[in-house]
C-alpha cells in the first residue's frame, strides 16, 4: 500500500508518501510560516517527486491531534478534501503518537511534549515493546510539573522530544527525579514521514475512517469555546443524578421519541435497580430532559444510550450528563468504556471523539435499515 501523510499540528509542517518498506518522499519546514499557505504546495512537491499519481494512493494519514487549533484544522481539512476527491479513507494518527515514533530506537519512556501554554503541555509516555510503540501514560492536557512527577516514580530513564520540551527545558532539568535527555535536533520536531509509518501500521490494523467521519482531536478546547461552553450551561440550569423509579415513564418516552423504540417498562426496572448498572437523568423544572444508560462488567462498561430532548440540544448537556457516567465508572475501578455508533451518524461521532473516545474497530453491515457500518469507539479511564 501507499500512504499519503500530513502532519500540520505544530510549528513545523510536514507532507510525505510512504509505502511498507520505505520513506518515499519527504518535504518538511520548520521556519513559523503558514501552514495554510504551505502544506498544499509541499503535498504536490511530494506527489511529483515520488512519481506515484494520487490515484495510487492508498489512504491519506493525517496527525490528528492534539496540537495547534489552526494547524490541525488545515491538515484534517486538507486530508477530507483529497479523501473525499479521491474518495480515500482517512488515517487519524495521534499527533503524541506520531512524535515519539520519531524516537522508536530509545531504549526507555519516550515523552512527547508539545507547549499548550499557560503552563501546560499536550503529552503522554511510550515505550518500545517488541517492535511496536506501546502507550503506557494516556494522552493528555496536563501541567509540565505534574506529567514531571508521573515520570520521576517510574525511576526510568526518559526522552523528552517537542517543542514543549524547548519551552520547558529549565523546568524539566529542575523538577524531574529520575535520568532523563533531550531528543537531538533531527528527531524533535513533527515528521510525516513517522506519521506515515504508523497509518501503514494503523491501516492494517482497521483503523481509519471515512473522510466524511473524520474530525481533528482537539483533546481540550479552543478558551473561546471553552468560555462559550460555560456561559451555556449556566444559563441552563440542571439537575444531574442517579434515574429513579419516578422517572421511567419520562426516560422510556423520550428513548421512543429519538430512538424509535418501544422499551418495556418492567426491564428497564430491573436494569435501572442493579447496582452495576450507571442509569442517570439531567433534569430541569422537575422534568427528565435528558438521560444517558451505562452497563458495568468488571473492568468495561458499555454505553448504551444518551438522549437529550430537542429544544435542549447544544447546550452540553449530554456532555455533562456523561461526565457523570464517566466520573462513576471511575470510582467503580473502570477501565475503559466501550460504545457502538452508525458510522453516518457525523453528529454522534464528533460528540465522543470530542469526549476523548476513538475509534478501535468496525462491525461491517451491523445496522441494516438503512444499512451502516458500525464504528466501534473506546474511552480508556
Amino acid at each position: 500500500m501507499k500512504v499519503l501523510a500530513i502532519d500540520s499540528s505544530g510549528i513545523a509542517v510536514s507532507a510525505a508518501v510512504a509505502d511498507e518498506n520505505s520513506i518515499i518522499a519527504e518535504f518538511t519546514v520548520n521556519n513559523r510560516q503558514t501552514h495554510s499557505q504551505t502544506l498544499l504546495p509541499m503535498i504536490d512537491m511530494v506527489v511529483q517527486m515520488s512519481e506515484i499519481p494520487l490515484s495510487d494512493i492508498t489512504a491519506i494519514a493525517v496527525a490528528a491531534g492534539p496540537g495547534s487549533f489552526t494547524g490541525l484544522r488545515i491538515g484534517s481539512a486538507t486530508a477530507k478534501g483529497l479523501g473525499f476527491a479521491l474518495d480515500k479513507p482517512v488515517i487519524p494518527v495521534p499527533s503524541l503518537d506520531g512524535l515519539a515514533y520519531r524516537a522508536a530506537c530509545f531504549n526507555g519512556i519516550i515523552c512527547p511534549l508539545m507547549d499548550a501554554r499557560r503552563n501546560q503541555v499536550y503529552t503522554a509516555a511510550y515505550r518500545m515493546e517488541d517492535g511496536h510503540l506501546s502507550c503506557i501514560i494516556g494522552q493528555k492536557a496536563a501541567d509540565i510539573t505534574d506529567i514531571l512527577s508521573e515520570l520521576s516514580q517510574t525511576g526510568e530513564s526518559v526522552l523528552f522530544l517537542g517543542d514543549g520540551a524547548d519551552v520547558y527545558k529549565k523546568v524539566i532539568e529542575e523538577e524531574i527525579k529520575t535520568d532523563y535527555s533531550f531528543a537531538p535536533a533531527y528527531m524533535s520536531k513533527q515528521s510525516a514521514a513517522s506519521v506515515a509509518a504508523l497509518g501503514i501500521i494503523y491501516y492494517s490494523e482497521g483503523r481509519y475512517e471515512s473522510a466524511a467521519g473524520h474530525r481533528p482531536f482537539y483533546l481540550r478546547k479552543p478558551q473561546a469555546e471553552r468560555e462559550r461552553i460555560e456561559k451555556l450551561i449556566y444559563k441552563t440550569s440542571i439537575n444531574i443524578h442517579r434515574m429513579a423509579m419516578e422517572d421511567l415513564e419520562e426516560v422510556i418516552a423520550l428513548e421512543s421519541l429519538v430512538f424509535g423504540s418501544h422499551p418495556d417498562i418492567e426491564s428497564y426496572k430491573k436494569a435501572c435497580m442493579r447496582q452495576e448498572n450507571i442509569y442517570m437523568v439531567a433534569k430541569s423544572s422537575n422534568q427528565v430532559i435528558a438521560y444517558c444508560t451505562v452497563v458495568t462488567s468488571y473492568e468495561t462498561a458499555d454505553l448504551c444510550n444518551i438522549a437529550v430532548k430537542n429544544e435542549y440540544r447544544r447546550n452540553h448537556i449530554a456532555q455533562k450528563l456523561l461526565s457523570e457516567c464517566i466520573l462513576c465508572c471511575s470510582s467503580m475501578n473502570v477501565k475503559r468504556i466501550m460504545l457502538e455508533v452508525r458510522e453516518d451518524n457525523i453528529p454522534a461521532l464528533e460528540f465522543y471523539k470530542n469526549m476523548d473516545f476513538k475509534e478501535i474497530g468496525r462491525r461491517k453491515g451491523y445496522y441494516k435499515e438503512p444499512y451502516a457500518d458500525a464504528v466501534i469507539m473506546e474511552k480508556s479511564l
